[in-house]
């Protein structure tokens, strides 16, 4: 990767990064072999997942090496996908437009614990939600601000699951894209990316607690991805 002004890109520009590194070789993959990159650095982290838990049961000290680079695979993979269907920063503003999507809170949501709550109507929930788009209020700029949305509306609710459950939801939501590619129903794959992209920025909030340091999605990503595909290095 060129311009190592990182900290200043766009998911935009991330995602159009990703594109250009993998594109000449997906413009020949089907969707489902193209997301079964995703599927398999998401088979990895669930592994590294298990094993940490085991390892934190023998009170072994780990650095969550795993996810620290199977976090950025997906991320990765999950970008150079999103190209076939659009602009993956446009698809994730229309699902969380600075709030939750669900009770609307800007911050400390709790309504993804409560799936009562979740269940509740709030009126005219669809016009605010349209609104919002609209303003564009506190549209983030960069990868690190989309982070730091995400850490906003649900880094409480991320704080009282375990590293593993927000894992699961990852793993989860991975699934059901491809679910959504098997039944080649663009519209719903377009509905669930920015699932994958929220449980992703989850599993690192969750990470900076667990290690007690802060992990920026752009920073491992650059780590990771500085050279170029790190399969060839």
């Amino acid at each position: 990767m060129n311009n190592p002004n990182y900290k200043q890109r766009s998911l935009s520009d991330w995602t159009n990064v990703f594109n250009n590194l993998y594109g000449s070789g997906n413009q020949f993959s089907s969707a489902g072999e193209m997301w079964g990159n995703v599927v398999s650095a998401g088979s990895r982290l669930a592994k590294d997942l298990r094993l940490e838990r085991v390892n934190a049961r023998k009170d072994e000290n780990s650095k969550l090496v795993g996810t620290l680079v199977n976090v950025p695979d997906i991320f990765a993979w999950m970008s150079a996908f999103s190209q076939r269907f659009g602009s993956l920063e446009e698809m994730t503003w229309y699902r969380f437009p600075g709030v939750c999507r669900y009770c609307l809170t800007e911050e400390n949501c709790s309504c993804i614990t409560d799936k009562m709550y979740m269940k509740e109507q709030i009126p005219d929930r669809e016009v605010r939600l349209q609104e919002l788009r609209r303003e564009r209020k506190n549209y983030p700029a960069t990868l690190d601000a989309w982070q730091e949305m995400f850490d906003r509306i649900y880094g409480n609710a991320n704080r009282i699951q375990t590293l593993q459950q927000i894992g699961l939801h990852l793993i989860e939501e991975i699934g059901e894209v491809q679910e959504e590619i098997n039944r080649r129903d663009e519209s719903k794959i377009i509905r669930e990316l920015p699932d994958v992209f929220a449980w992703i920025n989850g599993v690192l909030i969750k990470t900076s607690e667990v290690i007690g340091e802060d992990v920026k999605l752009s920073d491992i990503t650059w780590d990771r991805y500085k050279d170029g595909c790190p399969c060839n290095i």
